[in-house]
Formats: structure tokens, C-alpha cells, sequence
């Protein structure tokens, strides 16, 4: 997150919402499946390679388009594995794959990529050690694919930090570092640029814990507690963890906990607190290990396969997620004659559809036209000048444009006291699901002040479905 930006999360303290599950009818699917690893194309779809059936090793490579499944009978390709990791590496275009364990039961180290229904073993002059049930992800913040822990050759959990740049790999070794685990998620959280990781197991504790990766550092992040209460899941391991960017949160699905019983929640993860959500009508059953990704072609957020216990499955799920409303505010004020105009939404108002939203202007010292506002739908350019925009031309020295002004209002309020109300209705429109809108405050200055007017920090607005 960029560092000029507050954020009011929305929704407020319950952290309940619902979860839209649809069983898709595919076509020609893999065999029902345990300790595989899919990952999603450059433009929609997936690839999946190995794991294992009920019957032994799945040797093959399938793709996803919509939901049928091709096989594909690439050669070269890698050994025969289970408890590997795979990843889209969008920086290169290609997908990722490292280690698992053989038939033979031997962990592995080799690097393979694959692009255009081709495999290609890579040769990278350093790499990490053989390991299994580790996990993979993409860091758009250093265009990396990041690895994180796993099991090593001889059963011993590994605590090791790796990263690919699409020619060699590289060990990260920062001051702190997470404790050694796997069967953890791992994923990265494009709206917040963090790596996630949460659970996992270390030992026979299987943990509850989060932390993140700024690109430079580790840290451990305690979730809030709405109404002092916990709320967050139990811990677990071998969960389906992903980025859902309609939701704009890493998502988590199943798992097992430390008796090895399978869940069915889903929950996701803003960054300060976590939500569970309750499937509204039919779910996808208990599971570990099952395959969570976002499906760009789709426009939404995909599970398939999984297990629990000696029960397989390779069914394939829609998971739709509400689109969470939000609120953040960004760039610089310029201070006024009474201090710098602030612009904010109201709490507890927020920005859903069919709802009206409060904003308010503080520090307003006009009182017959005291601010006018501004809505715009962008934040980089104004009349194809980039922004923000330095307004001395408009006789306003020392204040910025930060958005688009497309619609502009002239403001009341009470004179006097220095808070203007900006209610606006948001119609109950679903097309507007998911828009964003600018917004910003012009407030009129007293005679005898250097400037005409004084303009407030940008308001970036999303609209939610809740």
C-alpha cells in the first residue's frame, strides 16, 4: 500500500458474509486426485501436472478452458511427483515448477517451466534444496516467484525463504523469518503488494499464524478481533489458499487440523482481520489440499480437486465472493485558514450499492458557498494532463488536483461549523459492482486569506456489493 493512503475497511464488525458456490460440469477431467498442483495460464484457464490417485501416480499434464479439460501429452516433461509446487510467473509468461517426492518416495530439486504446451527443464546454477509440500507464489513488488519452507530429504520441516527471477534462484535471509512449516498457504495480495502466509504445520503443531512479506522484510500480523471476540480460523494445514482480485482478498478454503479431521470454510483475509463466509446454498465438500486460483478468463475465483482421508475428488467449483466495499484516502491537502480541509467518509456508512454513502469536509472556514465537490473517474489524468495536477494556473499555489472533476457540486451546511455533509445515493445498480470513483473537496477561503480556495486529499472510492 502506498504510504499516503488511510484505509477504512468495510464491512464494519461482523465478519460474516456470503459465498456463491456453483458446481461446474467439466469435461474429460483428470481421475479424482490428491497432492497435485495446478496453476492458472497467462489468459485464462489452468495447467495441472502430477499427484497421485487411488490407484498410484497421475503421470499427466492436463489444461483448463472453461471447464473442460484437455490432456496433454508433452516430451519432455518432469517425473512422475506428488506434494510439488506450480505458479504462474506472469513477468516471463510461463509456469513454474519445483521439487515433490517421485514414486520411489525421493523428494526433488528440479526447476521445470511451462509455456505453449511445452516443458523445458531449467538449469539454474543455484537452487533450493529437495523438498516436498512447500508452497509457491508470484511477487509482483520484485517480479519473483517466492518459496517458502516445505519438508526436506530427510522429513525435517525447513524454514527457507527462495526466490526465482526466471534464470537462477536466490536464498533470501532476512532478520526474521517465519518459523519452519509445511503444507502452509502462501499468496500474494496484489491490491495490499504483501505476501501472505498462514497455518501450515510445524512438527505435530499445526499452526494459526500470519505473516507477511513486504519484499524486504517478514513480519507477524495478529488479526483484529471484532468485539474483543476471536474470530479467525483454527488452525490448520494443507489448505487452498489464493488472491481473489474481485474481492481483493487472499482467500482460504478446507484444510485439515492436527487430528487430520477435513474442513469445508472459507475464509479471507483483508490485511487487518479475517471473514468467514457462509456458502449460500450448495458448498464444495471437506477437504485438504484442494486447488484454489483465480481463473482471468472466467473473471472469478476456481476450485478443483482435493481429498480427505482416502476420499478423492476432482470436481470444479465456482467460489464468488461478495465485492467489499472500500474507502482511501490519498495525496496531500494544502492547508487553509482553518488548517488543511479533510475529506472522509462518515462511519458507519459505506459505499454499497442501493445505500448512501456520508462523506464530510472538515476545517471549512466558508459560510455562503463554503465548498464545492468533485467526483471524477480517475486519479491519474485531468484533461490529459497527468495528476496530480499543480493548480497555481487557477491562481491556487501550493494545492493539487488529485482526481478527474467530471462532476462537480457547490456544497451547504450550516455556517459556522466548519463540517460540510456530502451524502451521495448510490443506486442499487450492479453494473456498478466493483467501479471506482475520485473524489475531492474545493473549499472557499475568507477575505483577506492568500488564496481564493483550498482543496482537500483525494478520496478513492470502490463499490461494493457489501
Amino acid at each position: 500500500m502506498c504510504p499516503d493512503k488511510t484505509v477504512t475497511h468495510v464491512p464494519g464488525l461482523d465478519p460474516t458474509a456470503p459465498v456463491t458456490a456453483t458446481a461446474l460440469t467439466t469435461s474429460a477431467p483428470p481421475p479424482p486426485l490428491a497432492a497435485t498442483a495446478l496453476a492458472p495460464l497467462p489468459t485464462g484457464g489452468a495447467v495441472l501436472f502430477g499427484g497421485t490417485t487411488a490407484n498410484g501416480p497421475q503421470p499427466f499434464s492436463y489444461t483448463l478452458s472453461g471447464s473442460a479439460f484437455t490432456p496433454q501429452f508433452a516430451f519432455p516433461q518432469p517425473a512422475f511427483r506428488s506434494e510439488h509446487a506450480f505458479v504462474l510467473d506472469p513477468a516471463r509468461g510461463d509456469n513454474v515448477l519445483f521439487g515433490g517426492r517421485n514414486p520411489l518416495g525421493t523428494a526433488l530439486n528440479d526447476t521445470w517451466t511451462w509455456v505453449n504446451g511445452q516443458w523445458t527443464a531449467r538449469q539454474p546454477a543455484t537452487a533450493p534444496s529437495p523438498r516436498t509440500r512447500h508452497r509457491f507464489a508470484f511477487a509482483a513488488t520484485t517480479q519473483t516467484v517466492e518459496l517458502f519452507g516445505g519438508v526436506d530429504a530427510s522429513g525435517a520441516d525447513l524454514g527457507d525463504h527462495w526466490q526465482w527471477n526466471g534464470t537462477t534462484w536466490t536464498q533470501r535471509t532476512p532478520t526474521t523469518l517465519p518459523p519452519a512449516r509445511r503444507d502452509h498457504g502462501l499468496a500474494f495480495d496484489a491490491r495490499r503488494q504483501r505476501l501472505v502466509l498462514h497455518g501450515g504445520a510445524t512438527g505435530a503443531s499445526v499452526r494459526d499464524d500470519v505473516w507477511e512479506w513486504d519484499g524486504a522484510t517478514w513480519a507477524q500480523v495478529v488479526p483484529q478481533s471484532p468485539g474483543g471476540l476471536a474470530w479467525a480460523p483454527t488452525a490448520r494445514t494443507d489448505h487452498a489458499f489464493a488472491y481473489d482480485p474481485r474481492a481483493e482478498r487472499v482467500v482460504l478454503h478446507g484444510g485439515a487440523d492436527a487430528a487430520g479431521a477435513c474442513s469445508a470454510e472459507v475464509w479471507s483475509w483483508d490485511g487487518a482481520a479475517w471473514t468467514r463466509h457462509t456458502p449460500t446454498g450448495q458448498a464444495p465438500s471437506a477437504r485438504r489440499g484442494g486447488q484454489l486460483f483465480f481463473d482471468a478468463a472466467a473473471n472469478e475465483l476456481r476450485l478443483f480437486a482435493g481429498a480427505c482421508g482416502t476420499g478423492f475428488a476432482n470436481d470444479l467449483w465456482s467460489l464468488q465472493l461478495p465485492v467489499f466495499a472500500r474507502a482511501e484516502a490519498y495525496g496531500a491537502a494544502c492547508v487553509g485558514s482553518l488548517g488543511a480541509p479533510g475529506l472522509a467518509l462518515l462511519p458507519p456508512s459505506s459505499p454499497v450499492v442501493g445505500t448512501t454513502m456520508d462523506l464530510r469536509i472538515s476545517n471549512v472556514p466558508g459560510l455562503f458557498v463554503p465548498a464545492i465537490g468533485a467526483m471524477g473517474v480517475s486519479r491519474t489524468s485531468w484533461l490529459g494532463l497527468p495528476l496530480p495536477f499543480e493548480l497555481t494556473p487557477a491562481g491556487i499555489p501550493g494545492c493539487q488536483l488529485h482526481q478527474s472533476a467530471e462532476v462537480t457540486l457547490a456544497l451547504t451546511a450550516p455556517g459556522g461549523t466548519g463540517l460540510v455533509p456530502w451524502p451521495i445515493a448510490i443506486p442499487a445498480s450492479p453494473p456498478l459492482v466493483g467501479s471506482e470513483l475520485y473524489f475531492q473537496a474545493l473549499t472557499i477561503e475568507l477575505p483577506g486569506f492568500p488564496r481564493w480556495s483550498s482543496l482537500s486529499n483525494g478520496l478513492a472510492i470502490r463499490i461494493g456489493s457489501q
